[in-house]
C-alpha cells in the first residue's frame, strides 16, 4: 500500500464518520422539533376542547315573600358536557377587595365574613358551607338544583340597617367554580343574578 493510500483511508474514514454524526444530529434534532411539535398540538388540542365544554349555567332567584328565596342553578351546556362532578357557589361581593376606611369601623375580618347580596344561603340547606358558600355535587344538564336564601341581615356597624338592605336589593352576584375531572377548574366570576 503506498503512502497515499495509507493517508487517505483514515481520511475519508473521518469523513464518513463527520457525516454519519452529522446526520445523526440532524435526526436527533428533527425527532426532537417533532416531539415538542405533537406536545405543542396536544396541549391546544386539550385546551380547545376544555372551552369547547365551558359550562353554561342559569341562575335564576326568585323571592318566597319578603325575607326568603330560592337560588336556582341549572347546567344548560354545552353538548357534550354530560356533567360536572362539583360547583362551588359563592355570593360575591359587589366590591372587589373591599377594605377598612374608617378607623375604629368594620375590621377585615368583619367585612371578609360579612355577605354584600341581598340574601345570604340558609346554612341548614344540603351542601351549604357557610352564608356566603354552597357546594353542589353531581350536576346534570336540564336538572334544577335549587338552594335556600334567606335575606342578609344588616351589619352591626351599619347606621340604617333598612337603608343597608334597600342598597342591596337587586345587587345578587354569584362566582362559580365548576369542576370535572380530567379538566382544570372553569371559573365564572361575579355572573348577576335577577330577583324576581
Amino acid at each position: 500500500m503506498d503512502t497515499l493510500t495509507t493517508v487517505l483511508i483514515p481520511l475519508a474514514a473521518m469523513a464518513v464518520a463527520g457525516i454519519s454524526a452529522s446526520a445523526a444530529w440532524a435526526a436527533a434534532r428533527a425527532a426532537h422539533r417533532s416531539a415538542d411539535s405533537a406536545a405543542t398540538l396536544a396541549t391546544n388540542d386539550a385546551q380547545r376542547r376544555r372551552d369547547e365544554l365551558t359550562p353554561a349555567i342559569d341562575l335564576a332567584c326568585q323571592a318566597q315573600g319578603q325575607r326568603r328565596a330560592v337560588l336556582t342553578l341549572t347546567l344548560t351546556g354545552p353538548p357534550g358536557l354530560e356533567s360536572l362532578d362539583r360547583v362551588e357557589v359563592t355570593i360575591a361581593d359587589p366590591l372587589p377587595d373591599r377594605s377598612p376606611v374608617i378607623a375604629g369601623g368594620p375590621t377585615q375580618p368583619e367585612l371578609d365574613a360579612q355577605v354584600w347580596g341581598p340574601y345570604r344561603f340558609v346554612t341548614s340547606t344540603t351542601g351549604v358551607t357557610g352564608h356566603g358558600t354552597a357546594q353542589v355535587e353531581h350536576v346534570r344538564p336540564h336538572t334544577p338544583i335549587h338552594l335556600a336564601l334567606e335575606q342578609t341581615p344588616a351589619p352591626a356597624w351599619a347606621a340604617d340597617p333598612a337603608e343597608w338592605q334597600e342598597e342591596r336589593a337587586g345587587q345578587l352576584l354569584m362566582t362559580l367554580v365548576c369542576h370535572r375531572a380530567g379538566y382544570r377548574p372553569w371559573i365564572r366570576e361575579r355572573q348577576p343574578v335577577a330577583t324576581h
